[in-house]
């Protein structure tokens, strides 16, 4: 019974002391007051693709843009764009690249 007793006394010290720790943290990180990153601007980004090239669509996602385009001579593809430098990452060609 008395080890029962200490069981139980150790682990209600382990969940306060948990909680202690998880509510420093929240306080810490609410206080914390900096002015917001700024991320490069680029005026524009040319990418290389032919004339005639149109996007059929597009989507953004962890700092990329995936451009979904066709025409200019060539068939589907998708551009990767870094959207932080307005690089081409890359080219996926769709549909056996035409």
């Amino acid at each position: 019974m008395r080890a029962l007793k200490f069981a139980i006394a150790v682990m209600a010290v382990l969940i306060v002391g948990g909680i202690a720790v998880i509510g420093a943290t929240l306080v810490q990180r609410a206080s914390r007051s900096g002015p917001e990153p700024k991320l490069p601007a680029f005026a524009q980004a040319a990418l290389g693709q032919p004339d005639g090239t149109a996007i059929l669509s597009m989507t953004a996602d962890g700092g990329r843009l995936v451009l979904h385009v066709e025409g200019g001579g060539l068939g589907q593809r998708l551009l990767i764009v870094d959207l932080g430098s307005g690089a081409l990452l890359g080219t996926v060609a769709l549909g056996g690249g035409r």
